[in-house]
């Protein structure tokens, strides 16, 4: 009897669960008013594709705005945490969906939205759309990312610096000379928003009319893990921009950010020296500060210190002074250096290519001299290596490189003697233009990428 009782309870209590997933499925209904506002802002165009459905055809009136409209995500109480925008277009630039009200309007009413926690916009385009200052009402944003979006532009307001909940803020322009500049403006990033203390994410892509400085109270980042700022990347996605671009010095309080694990200002406009405090974000692991206009001494030693460095990348700026003597337990984790097109002088360190992790090593059009060490220790953890020290005058023999270094580069330098067989090895090796003799050993002939010119070689070429 008592067994059959407790089947009733929890046949009861089970009900009474379902019952109320049931309701708290069910959208608002000042959420569902919001979002019809919110999509009288848009339009669908026809782009010829009857398989991709405009997501404002699902938001109908009267029907549940928790199940069935794309692009809405709800809670467990019916109320919107998510919105996401996703549009399409075609071959010929004819976008899926566009912004149809006054700029002053247009998409203002998502502040209604009490629970709102993401805002994602991604492949549409739109008139004269600026970030809406009113955003910064919504107290629980945790999340905005913006990419693709045509015509969509204007500055960061200052009112986004009271979104303490914010988390991520993401612009990708993507494509500046056909989706528009994005970002505008010269006010850079906002002193106001130095207030976000549980930002994580910080990120904007190719902004031809963003300018201005970087807050020195940015050290209110207090959970920053990612800080990019790139107007172009040579190594990913093209040539930098020719405009555009934050200026002005780096605020030394950048090295208050203990929970920094990247920093990428690729393409911008500093000017000074790297701050010696950088050498006090122990959880760095990428620094990417190449195409800049900085200047003064590499500050090498507190560099050195950050134990988890994987990526230095400073090349196409205006550093000046030696390189140090690269001793053991420098650079413990440094897998790419890349000090290219600086004024770098001196002899290379002996030690130079024996760092513990070291993949990849660049210093091209520098005005290095002497021999090229030759390496000591390999790296048994690395599939190939990749050395490259073109345009410098450097001279000698050629080194003994690690037995899986995979691009060896030294162009235009006054390097002398023969090519050892070993580099039969290689599968890209450049020595053009430099004083090289001897017999081109036949494993080297063989090297698929292959430019040995400007030497004097009995069989080449």
């Amino acid at each position: 009897m008592a067994s059959t009782s407790l089947r009733w309870t929890c046949l009861i209590l089970l009900c009474i669960s379902l019952l109320h997933c049931a309701r708290a499925a069910n959208c608002t209904a000042s959420d569902s008013d919001a979002l019809l506002d919110f999509k009288s802002g848009f339009s669908c165009q026809d782009i010829n594709n009857p398989g991709l459905v405009c997501q404002f055809d699902t938001w109908v009136p009267g029907t549940d705005c928790c199940n069935g409209w794309r692009g809405v995500t709800c809670d467990a109480t019916g109320q919107v945490t998510d919105i996401s925008v996703f549009g399409f277009w075609n071959g010929d630039l004819t976008f899926q969906i566009h912004q149809s009200t006054p700029a002053n309007t247009f998409m203002t009413q998502l502040p209604r939205l009490k629970a709102l926690e993401s805002i994602d916009i991604q492949f549409a385009r739109f008139g004269d759309a600026r970030l809406p200052k009113v955003w910064g009402q919504i107290a629980k944003l945790k999340r905005i990312n913006i990419v693709g979006v045509a015509g969509f532009t204007g500055e960061i307001p200052r009112e986004f610096g009271n979104l303490s909940n914010l988390e991520v803020f993401h612009w990708d322009t993507l494509v500046p000379t056909t989706l528009g500049p994005g970002l505008s403006g010269s006010n850079g990033i906002p002193k106001e928003l130095c207030k976000l203390h549980k930002l994580r994410e910080f990120f904007v892509f190719l902004l031809p009319n963003w300018s201005g400085t970087l807050p020195n109270c940015i050290d209110g980042w207090t959970s920053i893990q990612s800080i990019t700022i790139n107007n172009g990347d040579p190594d990913n996605f093209g040539e930098v921009l020719k405009t555009g671009g934050l200026t002005g010095s780096l605020p030394s309080n950048l090295g208050k950010l203990k929970t920094l694990t990247s920093l990428s200002l690729v393409g911008n406009k500093f000017t000074g020296s790297i701050p010696k405090s950088f050498g006090n974000l122990s959880n760095l692991r990428t620094l990417r500060l190449n195409n800049n206009r900085l200047s003064g001494i590499i500050p090498w030693k507190e560099l050195s210190q950050l134990k988890f460095l994987v990526t230095l990348d400073l090349k196409f700026n205006k550093f000046y002074g030696p390189l140090p003597p690269f001793i053991p337990n420098c650079f413990k984790n440094l897998e790419y250096l890349d000090a290219s097109n600086n004024s770098i002088w001196g002899e290379l360190p002996r030690r130079i290519l024996d760092l513990p992790m070291i993949g990849t090593l660049k210093f091209r059009h520098a005005r290095l001299w002497g021999w090229i060490p030759s390496a000591t220790y390999t790296n048994t953890s690395r599939a190939d290596f990749n050395f490259d020290f073109s345009y410098n005058f450097l001279s000698g023999p050629l080194p003994k490189l690690p037995g899986s270094t995979g691009i060896f580069k030294a162009p235009h330098n006054k390097l002398s003697g023969s090519i050892p067989a070993t580099y039969g090895s290689l599968y890209t090796l450049d020595l053009s233009f430099n004083r090289l003799s001897g017999t081109v050993p036949a494993a080297v002939l063989a090297v698929n990428s292959l430019s040995l010119d400007g030497n004097n070689f009995t069989n080449y070429p």
